[in-house]
């Protein structure tokens, strides 16, 4: 990752481009262990979140999307349905149901659950004499930006006067 100064006509020369000292190459990320530690640098850890929000976003954009499968529920064949979908530990993932497919008639069925690499299944309730629609919504798990550990790291626009 490099940044760049424009000027609205041209790229500025080599020695006024924006260099961060993790964007380099320079900053081998700490092991495991030492993540959130004092023994973490504050580039190593600038480096190792920057390179999880690229793979999050990599792994959303670039990887097949998951499939959702619907079955009768083995317990309560006659009244609900079982949708399982794959997840991914990067991915967060929310089940939504329809009975008009209608826009605005989409409803959670259920919360947004981060990904294990597991299956997740969830039960639902089929309507009496009707039909339901379901589809599986997803995206990036969110940056731990509120996380107690990262407390003071992640700056906003404000925090600079912008």
């Amino acid at each position: 990752m490099r940044h760049y100064l424009l000027d609205r006509t041209a790229v500025q020369t080599a020695g006024q481009r924006v260099g961060h000292s993790f964007d380099l190459g320079t900053v081998t990320l700490a092991t495991p262990a030492n993540w959130d530690t004092a023994a973490e640098s504050p580039n190593q850890k600038a480096r190792r979140l920057a390179r999880d929000e690229v793979l999050r976003w990599l792994d959303f954009k670039l990887q097949p999307a998951p499939v959702l499968t619907l079955a009768p529920d083995a317990a309560n064949p006659a009244t609900h349905v079982e949708a399982t979908w794959p997840t991914r530990p990067r991915l967060a993932y929310r089940l939504e149901r329809s009975e008009t497919l209608a826009p605005g008639d989409w409803t959670p069925a259920t919360s947004w659950t981060d990904g294990t690499g597991n299956p997740s299944a969830h039960q639902s309730p089929l309507p009496v004499g009707g039909r339901v629609f379901f589809r599986l919504d997803y995206q990036p798990v969110a940056m731990p930006t509120e996380a107690p550990e990262n407390a003071g790291f992640f700056k906003t626009y404000a925090d600079f006067g912008l």
